[in-house]
């Protein structure tokens, strides 16, 4: 018997294709369990019968409790803190005051993501609503003028500290914007945290060098500091600035005085009092020059001077910005600082205004 011979395909002769039902798998015995052959109704049953088992088998072997919600989804279902309410009450003087819980008001401030709110609590219910309102938004928006109108607020009611912190988020917010540092570097100055509102007043020239009040504030830092050509220069930039305003001349006047020059010191020093006649910070310096000239008579006069005029601050007073940010916000404490410092004008008109304001907030 022969053997037949096994064909051999040539070597650039391509191999025959094998249909789909000719691989030696088709070829095989089916397995056992379900069959997914050729009947597509079949294979659905099949799937079917999959899905039943397994519903069957999680229906047995789950627990009787339903799953307990996630930390995570018990953080995100709870609502949102309510702002405290505001009530009102009338004090003994007849002066009617808001009244907030304190401790609820800052933890409400810290769950929302806000560094404070201003002293509320007993000022005059406009000013307390106005506040209330400002954080509301503030919450709301977190926006740069969110953060800076309650910094302007928390300015005039006197709290720096949350001024500075709202001013700080401002600035964070908008970096570009000079007036932020501006203001963070007003109230560091205010609370004597001297490097602080260095570095605040650094980089607001870095964005804005020629904003003239932040010369005169640098030159009273290097004054206090006992820097005096710095504060000489800074003083004389913000002069060529302003060459009309006064505050240049009242601050060489006093680097003048720590030099021991009086001569250059009187000179300055007056003429900052011909452009402002009421101010109780030339007439003070003035005083301590005579004094360290020992024309005790002069210096006399201006003492007797001092005790006439409201104190005031040297730089807040005049400072647009900030002056701004006081008169913003309605209180009687501002109308009352006014009446005071008008009351060696005679301008009766506007002081009879005044305490007519004035009575009718207080009638105590």
């Amino acid at each position: 018997m022969t053997k037949r011979k096994k064909k051999r395909n040539k070597p650039n002769q391509a191999t025959p294709k094998r249909r789909p039902h000719d691989t030696p798998s088709s070829r095989q015995a089916p397995a056992p369990g379900f069959s997914f052959g050729k009947s597509p109704r079949t294979g659905v049953n099949a799937i079917l019968a999959l899905i039943i088992v397994a519903g069957l088998a999680y229906l047995l072997l789950s627990p009787d409790e339903p799953p307990k919600p996630s930390a995570e989804s018990d953080a995100g279902a709870t609502k949102s803190p309510t702002l405290p309410a505001l009530t009102f009450e009338t004090e003994p003087g007849g002066a009617r005051v808001a009244r907030v819980d304190v401790q609820k008001l800052s933890d409400w401030c810290e769950a929302v993501g806000l560094p404070g709110a201003p002293p509320v609590d007993r000022t005059e219910p406009p000013v307390a609503e106005a506040v209330m309102t400002a954080l509301r938004d503030a919450a709301a928006s977190h926006t740069v003028q969110s953060y800076a109108k309650i910094g302007r607020i928390c300015y005039a009611l006197d709290s720096r500290q949350n001024a500075k912190r709202y001013f700080a988020l401002a600035a964070e917010r908008d970096p570009n914007d000079f007036r932020w540092p501006y203001w963070v570097g007003c109230m560091c100055q205010a609370m004597g945290q001297s490097d602080e509102a260095d570095n605040a007043f650094a980089k607001v020239l870095r964005l804005n060098d020629a904003h003239p009040m932040t010369y005169a504030r640098l030159g009273q830092l290097r004054l206090e500091a006992g820097r005096l050509d710095e504060a000489e220069t800074h003083l004389r930039r913000f002069m060529l600035l302003r060459p009309e305003d006064w505050l240049g001349r009242f601050g060489l006047g006093r680097v003048a005085l720590q030099r021991g020059d009086h001569d250059a010191a009187l000179t300055m020093l007056h003429s900052a009092a011909e452009q402002a006649p009421d101010d109780f910070q030339t007439h003070y310096y003035l005083a301590k020059t005579y004094v360290a000239l020992g024309r005790q008579e002069l210096a006399e006069q201006h003492f007797d001077r001092l005790r006439t005029l409201p104190k005031g601050l040297w730089l807040d007073g005049r400072d647009p910005l900030l002056k701004k940010a006081k008169t913003s916000v309605d209180l009687t404490t501002r109308l009352v600082d006014e009446f005071e410092s008008l009351q060696h004008s005679k301008d009766w008109t506007r002081l009879a205004e005044l305490a007519e304001r004035i009575l009718q907030r207080r009638p105590g």
